[in-house]
C-alpha cells in the first residue's frame, strides 16, 4: 500500500566517473543547480512526507506494486545488488540526528558518497536512480521512496519477512545530511562502538542495531550463495529469473505477486555464526565482527541467533521504525 505500503536491499552500473562528477550527476538527475552540488549548505529540515502524493487508493497499490517489481528486478539481474541496498536504505535513514531534529530518510545520501558510510554505495546509488527514472515514465516516484522500499524488498527477495513502509517523501535536493561522521560508522571498516553511537544519534539502539545488521547479514549471504551458483536453483533457472520476474503469478501466496524471489534463505543463520564466533570475529565478516565488540549488542545477537520468530517480527517493527525517522506528514490517510 502507500500510506501504509505493505513490502510482500556490488551491482553493475559500469561508470567511469569520479566521486565528484558523479555527485554532480546526481545533482543534475534530481533537478539541483550544481552550485547545490559544490558548494552545499546544511540541510534543516526533517523528512517530509505527503501520503496522497501518489494519488487515490487503487493508484497508490498500483504504483507501489510497479515500484516492488522494478527492484525485484534489478535484484535478480545482479544479486550482489541486494545487500548494497540494504546499506543505501539504512545509511540514508542512520543521517537522522535526533537530538536536533535533522536529517533521515530523504534521499540526501546520493549527495553523500565522499562519507565513509557511503563511499563504496555508488552501485547502489545509480541503480536506486534507474528505478526512478524507469518508474517516471508512467509515474511520479521520489528517489527517497525508492531507497526506503529498495532496503524491503532486498529483505523479502531473499526471503526475509515483509515491511510496512510508508510512502510519500519528498527528495532533499538542497544538500547533504548535516550529520557529521561518525569513526567507525562504516559498512567496509566499521567499529561496534562507530556503528552503535550512529544508531544512538539516531534515536535508536543496540536492539535495532543487531536487527538490521543481521538482515544486512543474512541477505549478504543469500546473494552471494546465489552468485556462485547455490540458493534455490541451478544455472539455467537463474539465467531466467529476471524475465520470469516480470510475469507475475496470478495464483499462490500473496509473496508470488513478483515472481520468483532472489532466495528462500534468510534467517538468523548468520547471527548464529556471529554467536558462535570467537573473540577474533572469524568466519562473520567485518559486519559480524563489529557486532562482537560491546556486550550490550552482544545480549541481543544471542537473543534473537536463538529465537527465529522474534527475529522475523521485530525485524519488520525495527526496519519500519528505522524509515519513518524525522517524519512529518502533510497528510496521513492510512490505505
Amino acid at each position: 500500500m502507500m500510506a501504509a505500503a505493505e513490502e510482500g536491499s556490488t551491482g553493475g552500473g559500469g561508470s567511469n566517473l569520479c566521486r565528484g562528477e558523479f555527485i554532480s550527476s546526481v545533482a543534475a538527475s534530481l533537478g539541483l543547480g550544481l552550485a547545490l552540488a559544490v558548494s552545499p549548505k546544511a540541510a534543516q529540515a526533517s523528512v517530509n512526507f505527503e501520503t496522497e502524493r501518489y494519488g487515490d487508493k487503487e493508484l497508490k497499490i498500483a504504483t507501489v506494486n510497479k515500484l516492488r517489481q522494478q527492484i525485484r528486478n534489478s535484484l535478480l539481474e545482479d544479486p550482489k545488488l541486494a545487500p548494497e541496498m540494504l546499506k543505501l536504505a539504512i545509511a540514508d535513514a542512520l543521517g537522522f540526528d535526533a537530538s536536533t531534529q535533522t536529517g533521515g530518510p530523504d534521499g540526501s545520501v546520493v549527495l553523500e558518497l565522499d562519507r565513509e558510510v557511503t563511499k563504496s554505495l555508488k552501485p547502489a546509488v545509480e541503480n536506486a536512480l534507474k528505478i526512478k527514472k524507469n518508474l517516471q515514465r508512467t509515474n511520479e516516484m521520489t528517489l527517497a521512496d525508492v531507497i526506503s522500499m529498495g532496503g524491503a524488498e532486498a529483505i523479502h527477495a531473499c526471503g526475509g519477512p515483509p515491511m510496512l513502509v510508508q510512502l510519500g517523501r519528498y527528495d532533499e535536493k538542497k544538500a547533504p545530511n548535516p550529520a557529521a561522521d561518525i569513526k567507525g560508522y562504516s559498512f567496509d571498516e566499521p567499529t561496534g562502538a562507530g556503528v552503535k553511537a550512529a544508531f544512538k544519534r539516531a534515536g535508536l539502539g543496540p536492539r535495532e542495531m543487531v536487527l538490521l545488521l543481521g538482515a544486512l547479514g543474512s541477505v549478504s549471504d543469500a546473494a552471494s550463495a546465489v552468485g556462485n551458483g547455490g540458493g534455490d536453483g541451478d544455472d539455467d533457472d537463474l539465467e531466467d529469473l529476471a524475465w520470469q520476474n516480470s510475469i507475475p503469478n496470478t495464483f499462490g501466496k500473496e509473496s508470488d505477486k513478483l515472481g520468483r524471489p532472489l532466495s528462500n534463505s534468510f534467517g538468523t543463520g548468520f547471527l548464529q555464526r556471529v554467536a558462535a564466533a570467537g573473540k577474533d570475529g572469524g568466519g562473520v565478516g567485518v559486519v559480524g565482527k563489529a557486532l562482537l565488540e560491546d556486550d550490550e549488542v552482544k545480549t541481543y545477537v544471542r537473543k534473537y541467533a536463538g529465537n527465529s520468530k522474534a527475529f522475523m517480527s521485530d525485524l519488520s517493527e525495527a526496519y519500519t521504525k528505522m524509515t519513518l525517522l524525522g517524519e512529518r506528514y502533510e497528510t496521513r490517510n492510512a490505505v
